[in-house]
């Protein structure tokens, strides 16, 4: 076999043998493509609460409240048998493992290790990692509502100084674990009913009806407080991030419990209503994102709730979940949001997350990829045996002629 001709062989078989794996490869799942799409995160069977809050994550932790029965093995007897499990409850997302941190179903806040609640005239904190467990010691406290916790910081309101009980009026605190010191961040001068702070870096904010109910700021960094909002309407449960202070708002409500959403962004000092059908069960935010359950659209018969997100940056709303069963109680950290979703028995917890899907047969880019490279190798290879051919013409091409040129001199 001449030089020439195993070149072309062996440029066939390369070509042969690259489209063969690309084809078995993407055959046999080797090629992956990402997606997001949601996750079960919980496994009943019992039946996970639902509400305002009743959810919350704060970095890989998500933090639940449930009820109901499950099964467990009798130490004694060696026999499973049923038991009630009701409780406040840890989820790791990293580790697939559950921690329980109390027995209760409590109205509580976590922040990484750190679970805080209120319980009678008490502010516990747990280290549900550990089990060491603590009561604030703050005498003569009487705390409302759930606490807020982040980091080494707690902030609550407390009727300490209301000596009337018919109307909670209270003040704002903070307390530092780290310190052991206990602020006061609203004075006396002010005493009025406040809602629930919420704590996020700098800032502390509460509703408080006091010129009507607006949301108002503490700017831990340099002690000052400040009026947010105006108007009519009750501004209640407040939230805040770096870049914006979202809270519902019943200005345009047509009865009794049905809010909108609202925030003031930061950044501009705009106020936007992001929702306008009074349907917003439960909401959340992190830094540019704001995500709640709207109830709007009824999918099926006794399921309602869809999962909404706001881009704060862009001023943007969109459907992040929706399915023919309810979703509820959404919570956002960073790029993680989680929901109750209804498609289990009593509720289970999903979230939404990159993942990898293998498949049979071969996707539009697959099929592109192999064309591209038939091609490129077909043109190469049929470039290549042109070259020879056009060779091996120039090459017979000359002799005739030099047949040619001999008879005529008549050489033999």
């Amino acid at each position: 076999m001449e030089p020439r001709d195993r070149l072309g062989l062996i440029a066939a078989l390369v070509a042969i043998t690259v489209a063969v794996i690309l084809v078995l490869g993407a055959m046999a799942g080797l090629l992956t493509r990402y997606e997001k799409r949601p996750v079960q995160l919980t496994k009943g069977p019992y039946t996970i609460v639902r509400g305002p809050d009743s959810v919350r994550i704060s970095e890989d932790m998500v933090l639940y409240y449930r009820y109901g029965k499950t099964l467990v093995r009798n130490n004694r007897s060696g026999l499973m048998e049923t038991v009630w499990d009701n409780g406040t409850y840890v989820y790791d997302i990293m580790n697939h493992r559950e921690y329980k941190v109390a027995p209760e179903v409590l109205n509580a806040s976590i922040s990484r290790n750190l679970v805080t609640w209120r319980e009678g005239d008490q502010i516990l904190v747990k280290n549900y990692l550990n089990g060491s467990s603590m009561a604030l010691p703050i005498p003569g406290a009487r705390p409302l509502f759930r606490p807020e916790i982040e980091g080494d910081r707690i902030v609550y309101a407390d009727r300490r100084n209301d000596p009337n009980d018919a109307l909670p009026k209270a003040d704002i605190y903070l307390y530092n674990l780290n310190t052991g010191s206990e602020t006061r961040l609203t004075s006396e001068a002010n005493a009025s009913i406040k809602g629930q702070p919420s704590l996020r870096g700098d800032m502390v904010v509460w509703s408080e009806c006091r010129d009507g109910c607006q949301v108002h700021a503490y700017y831990l960094s340099n002690a000052t407080e400040l009026q947010l909002t105006t108007g009519d309407g009750l501004k209640s449960l407040p939230k805040v991030s770096p870049r914006a202070i979202a809270w519902l708002d019943d200005r345009t409500s047509v009865g009794p419990g049905l809010p909108d959403l609202f925030y003031l962004d930061l950044k501009t000092g705009r106020e936007v209503q992001v929702t306008k059908d009074r349907a917003v069960e439960s909401f959340d935010l992190w830094g540019n994102k704001l995500v709640w359950t709207d109830t709007s659209r009824d999918e099926a018969p006794g399921n309602s709730g869809d999962i909404k997100i706001h881009d704060i940056s862009t001023n943007r709303t969109s459907v992040y979940f929706a399915s023919d069963w309810s979703q509820f109680s959404a919570a956002v950290w960073g790029d993680r949001i989680v929901w109750v979703d209804g498609s289990q028995a009593g509720g289970e917890i999903f979230m939404m997350q990159r993942a990898e899907t293998r498949y049979l047969g071969m996707d539009l880019m697959t099929v592109m990829l192999i064309a591209i490279v038939a091609i490129v190798v077909t043109v190469g290879f049929g470039a290549y045996r042109y070259s020879l051919l056009k060779e091996e013409e120039d090459i017979a091409s000359y002799e005739e002629k030099a047949t040619v040129l001999k008879r005529g001199k008549g050489l033999k």
